[in-house]
Parts: C-alpha cells; sequence; structure tokens
C-alpha cells in the first residue's frame, strides 16, 4: 500500500479506516439483534481475539465494539515470542504481553463495560502463570479453554487432529497435570464468592487511551508528520503501563473518547499521550480536567476530520521536554506537558501532591509485582514473581482506609499467588508451583499457611478449610480461632470420602497431603465442623460422582460390532447415578473425640476415625456405587 503525500490523500485513509471500524461494529449489532429477536435474554458478549500488544489497537474500535454487544471480553494467546521471560510449549509471555494481558486488557475492559465482569473469554491452562496473569489486573471471570478433550477430536473444529489434548480434562474424565493450574485458582475465587467479583481494584491515576489517532498512525509519511505525529497512541499508552507495572504504581485505563467529564476526574492525575490528531469533543472534555498531564511532545492540532483544532494548546511551553522540575516546585492549576520517559518518581509526586496513593501493593525486592482488591469483607493481594529465583520476604499492602499492613511469604519464582484476608487476618491462598520447588508460604499477624509440595490453595469453606494440591506433601496451618469441632476428611475425584488425621497442638495444624495412593487421585482434604456439609462441598460431590459415571461408560461402553445387550449400560449407570445422588444429599459430618490426635496413634484410635464420618445412605445404594461404607 503506497504511503498518503498529500492531505487529501490522508483523508481518504482517515475514511476508510474509519468506514471498517464501523462496518464491524454494525456487523456486532445486526448479530446481536439477530439473537435477541431469535428470544435469547441472556448477556451477550463479543470475544475480543489476540493481537500483538502494539498492534490490538489497531485492528478494530475497541470502544465501538463494547457499545454494539454491551460486553467485550478478550482472549489470552501468546502472539509476541520474542524475549519470553515465563511459559513454554506455546504458552510462554514476553513482558510486554505479561502487561498486556496482565494489566492493560484487564484494565481497559472494566472500563468499557461496566456493568458486567471482566471476561478473560479463552485462555489456556497449560501453564500456571500464564493462567492467572489476567487476575493481576482484575479480571474477574475466566473461561478455560478448551477444557475437555472429546475423543477423537473434531478435525472440523480444530486446526489439527489432536488439538484439544491440551484440554485439563481427558476423554474419560481423568485429569492432566495442567487441571491442578485450574483446580488451584477457581477453588479459591470460589469461596471467595461474590466478594471477590465486587471487589475494586484501587487507583489514584489512569492512562487515558484513544483509537481515533491509530487510524492515521499506520498512514504516516515524512511529509504528513505534522497531522500523524504521536499517534500511535495504543503503543505509547501500554510502553506508559510497563513502567507503571515496573514501578508498581496502580493504574486505571480510561477511553479518552467515551468517558463523561466525572469519569476523567475521578482521579488524582490523568497521563494521556498527547498526538496531533484528537477528536474535538475529546479535546474539548480534556480542557477541563485539572488533573490532565499529557504525555509527550506534541499538542493537539487537528480534529478527527483533520480540521484544525487547538484547543489544548494554552498549555505552557516551559514543561514541554523538562525532565528534571525541582521537586519542591508548585504546579499550577494549568495542564502539564511531560515527556513519555519522564521520570516515575515525578508521577509519584504529582499523585500524591494531589492527595492519592501511588503505591497499593509492593514487595521489597524488584521484579515482584503486587496489586490489591477491596470487596465488601475481603481483601485480596495478588503476588507475581518475575524473577527466575523463589522469593522469601515482606509484602506490604494498603487497605481500604489507606493504613498499612504487611505480610510474610514465601513463593516459588516466575509464579503467582492469591491471598484472601479478612480482619487483617489471611484465610486462604493459592500458590502455583510444579515438583521440583520448595515450600511456599504466607504469614500474617496471627495466621499462617504453609506447604512443603508445589502448587496448592487452602480455601476458607463455610467454618471450615479446604486443602487441594497437585502433589504430596505437608500442610501447616495456624489460625488464631483454633480448630476445635472441625473434622478432617479426604475426598477423592472418584466421589469417595475417606477419613484421615490430623496433628494438633494449639493454633496449629499439621496435614499429610497424599494426592494419589492405591485408593485413588486426590481432590481435596476437608476440615468441616459437624452438621451437614456446606453447599459449593455438596455440589463439588455431585459433579464428581457425574464425572465417575463418565468414566464408567466411557470403560464398559461395547464395540459397535457387538450385540445388543438386554439391559443399557446407560440405565445401569443412570440408576447408580440416582442412588449416588441420595447419598450425597444425606453426607453429615459427625463427630468423634478422638478426631485431632496425631497420625501416629494407635490401631484403635484410627479405627475410631474411620467411623467419624458416616454416609447416612442405605447399604444398596453404597454398594450400587462401588463406595465403601464409612
Amino acid at each position: 500500500m503506497t504511503p498518503p503525500s498529500t492531505v487529501a490523500d490522508l483523508e481518504r485513509y482517515l475514511m476508510l479506516e474509519t468506514f471498517t471500524d464501523q462496518w464491524y461494529a454494525q456487523a456486532l449489532v445486526a448479530v446481536v439483534d439477530m439473537l435477541r429477536a431469535a428470544g435469547w435474554q441472556a448477556p451477550i458478549f463479543h470475544d475480543l481475539l489476540a493481537a500483538p500488544w502494539h498492534r490490538c489497537g489497531t485492528i478494530v474500535d475497541l470502544s465501538a465494539m463494547a457499545r454494539a454487544a454491551g460486553w467485550l471480553g478478550f482472549n489470552v494467546y501468546a502472539e509476541d515470542g520474542a524475549a519470553p521471560f515465563v511459559g513454554g510449549e506455546g504458552y510462554s509471555l514476553s513482558f510486554e504481553e505479561y502487561v498486556h494481558y496482565g494489566f492493560w486488557r484487564p484494565r481497559l475492559m472494566a472500563a468499557l463495560s461496566r456493568d458486567y465482569p471482566v471476561l478473560v473469554a479463552e485462555i489456556s491452562a497449560a501453564q500456571d502463570f500464564y493462567l492467572a496473569t489476567p487476575l493481576m489486573g482484575g479480571a474477574q471471570a475466566i473461561n478455560v479453554y478448551v477444557a475437555a478433550q472429546a475423543h477423537p477430536d473434531n478435525p472440523m473444529i480444530g486446526a489439527l487432529p489432536r488439538w484439544a489434548m491440551e484440554a485439563p480434562l481427558q476423554p474419560n474424565s481423568s485429569v492432566r497435570r495442567r487441571f491442578w493450574h485450574a483446580k488451584t485458582l477457581f477453588t479459591l475465587l470460589s469461596a471467595a464468592g461474590p466478594d471477590f467479583t465486587a471487589a475494586a481494584c484501587p487507583a489514584s491515576v489512569a492512562i487515558g487511551y484513544s483509537h481515533l489517532p491509530e487510524r492515521v498512525a499506520q498512514h504516516t509519511s515524512e511529509t504528513l508528520h505534522t497531522i500523524t505525529a504521536g499517534c500511535d497512541t495504543g503503543r505509547r499508552a501500554q510502553a506508559l503501563a510497563q513502567r507503571l507495572v515496573r514501578a508498581g504504581i496502580a493504574f486505571h485505563v480510561v477511553d479518552v473518547d467515551i468517558a463523561t467529564q466525572e469519569d476523567l476526574t475521578a482521579y488524582p492525575l490523568l497521563l494521556v499521550p498527547s498526538a496531533a490528531l484528537m477528536a474535538r469533543a475529546t479535546q474539548h472534555k480534556l480542557a477541563g480536567c485539572s488533573n490532565l498531564a499529557l504525555m509527550g511532545h506534541v499538542l493537539p492540532t487537528f480534529d478527527e476530520h483533520l480540521a484544525p483544532c487547538d484547543l489544548l494548546h494554552f498549555i505552557h511551553a516551559p514543561t514541554l521536554g523538562d525532565h528534571a522540575q525541582p521537586a519542591d516546585r508548585e504546579e499550577t492549576p494549568a495542564l502539564l506537558l511531560l515527556p513519555d520517559d519522564v521520570e516515575i518518581e515525578r508521577i509519584v509526586q504529582l499523585i500524591e501532591r494531589r492527595g492519592g496513593y501511588a503505591r497499593h501493593g509492593w514487595a521489597d525486592a524488584r521484579d515482584v509485582d503486587v496489586t490489591v482488591r477491596h470487596g465488601n469483607r475481603l481483601t485480596i493481594v495478588c503476588v507475581a514473581n518475575r524473577r527466575s529465583e523463589p522469593y522469601r520476604g515482606a509484602l506490604t499492602y494498603r487497605c481500604a482506609d489507606g493504613s498499612l499492613q504487611h505480610l510474610h511469604i514465601g513463593i516459588g519464582g516466575l509464579r503467582i499467588g492469591l491471598i484472601i484476608i479478612s480482619n487483617d487476618e489471611v484465610i486462604g491462598c493459592a500458590m502455583g508451583g510444579d515438583a521440583a520447588e520448595s515450600a511456599w508460604f504466607v504469614r500474617g499477624m496471627h495466621s499462617s499457611m504453609m506447604f512443603s509440595g508445589s502448587e496448592g490453595v487452602v480455601a476458607p469453606c463455610g467454618n471450615g478449610l479446604r486443602l487441594s494440591a497437585a502433589q504430596s506433601g505437608r500442610f501447616q496451618l495456624r489460625r488464631p480461632e483454633g480448630w476445635n469441632g472441625l473434622r478432617p476428611c479426604r475426598l477423592l475425584l472418584s466421589g469417595d470420602v475417606l477419613p484421615v488425621s490430623v496433628h494438633i497442638e494449639g493454633a496449629h495444624l499439621t496435614l499429610p497431603y497424599v494426592s494419589e495412593d492405591e485408593r485413588g487421585v486426590t481432590d481435596s482434604y476437608l476440615l468441616l465442623p459437624e452438621g451437614p456439609a456446606p453447599e459449593p462441598i455438596r455440589v463439588d460431590l455431585c459433579a464428581l460422582l457425574r464425572a465417575r459415571a463418565q468414566m464408567l461408560r466411557t470403560a464398559i461402553d461395547p464395540p459397535r460390532t457387538m450385540g445388543p445387550i438386554r439391559r443399557p449400560l446407560s440405565l445401569t449407570l443412570s440408576g447408580s447415578l440416582r442412588q449416588s445422588r441420595m447419598r450425597w444429599r444425606r453426607w453429615r459430618i459427625t463427630p468423634s473425640p478422638s478426631i485431632h490426635t496425631p497420625p501416629h496413634g494407635n490401631a484403635r484410635q484410627l479405627r475410631a476415625n474411620r467411623r467419624s464420618l458416616r454416609w447416612r445412605g442405605n447399604s444398596r445404594a453404597r454398594a450400587a456405587t462401588g463406595s465403601p461404607a464409612l
């Protein structure tokens, strides 16, 4: 394509880009209208495809797509293979993509679809850091794609005959190693419940993004530099985001073209990459923002029709290119013009001088990112260790009232962890890892959680806890209220429930975790009070029993060449599943005076432990499913 050489040529290119954006948006509107006319009442989202981080904004008008569908989600697929620092097997991330998928996209989607959760519509569970990355910047819902593999894969819907081999679940419902990447995260997030979804990511600075200049950024030429200067606003805005992430500064992203005046002035500081081309209405809004700082070396001079428009030219020229102004210099009410490479401490000073907080969470080492969310009851701290070696040190996070609290943490290299805090105490955590790593831990003031294995989770479950891990190890827990009234058991992926023993000394509890043995693969260990099991456990048990039924169907399904079977196997399995549900509905935790004995107790104590957990079903239901009577 020949670059434009005159303003008339550039106008034609701009019209073509504008038409393309509108065409895609109108096509999406037509699809949404068709679904509504067909009776679809559920929320409809548009799935934003992956793209190289520096080209994403030039492909489509994101705000137009969000308005057309009402809800904009996004995919996570690595597109930039240069200099990855984490991952492998096709799922690796460079630092730029880490910021793009972990911070930029979630926070831009939050601004474009405020009435809906920040949705990651497609992401692979093949690598734990990769899967958890969007949670660093505010993702609220994640869909693992592909979740289950068919047998055989449908060649009409995939690029390769075995395209779904990355799925966590195999065709017979057995699990792959990557299953635990998803289970670790989802166990903790489901325990946090609506409080996690409603939790807000605090920030005192926002990056302002505009798609309009990008329409001409691809068609620049030397003769048109005065019009196209600085128009690669998406790339420049993300470069700024990368610097803020490295510095640990919390930020939001707003679309300055569609944001209201109230949206733009809600932050102590608004940083907007400046371009020679900027919509007239946007210039008018920004001119009324006393918190504005334009970034770059040019001021807006043209509007969306390439007509002269310089509503922001009252910015004082002496600040242009000034890298080192005195720290005690009073900023005037006039708007600021800062260079793209302005020192980070200058940004910190501007935020704090205007009454904000630059950092809401940080570690005492470089390359360890900490983000914070505040819910109604819970505080969620996310930590990403981008270093190749483990991190052992202190984390500082800011509470909703602005006060500071501290945690001590140990996390493996190139891993992400999530920590749930209530009343300044650690009540749950999920840590990534692999078998080659040492223990991880989280310590609060009076509470702590530690696991000697690798990837694992400790999640609140009613008044009890749920523990799960990919490998065997030893959990060591401490909580100020102690462990009285809680009964331990082991839940297998088969749906069977087995009694276990734990060791308790005061507020400390030690639990030997067995991930797999001759009895089966462990789903989780439970520490629950007496009485009926909590509803989330009942729901999960029902799902496990359904998966077990599917495994049985796969194992005994006869070849089609065999003759007819008098009693269909599906009926037999359906009957067994119905009886399993009867057991599930009656599942209760019953007390045992010896349940808190150390694991090296005598045989009589161990037999008493086995009787402490009972199914309140009849013996026929137990025999039908092959589960032991506990």
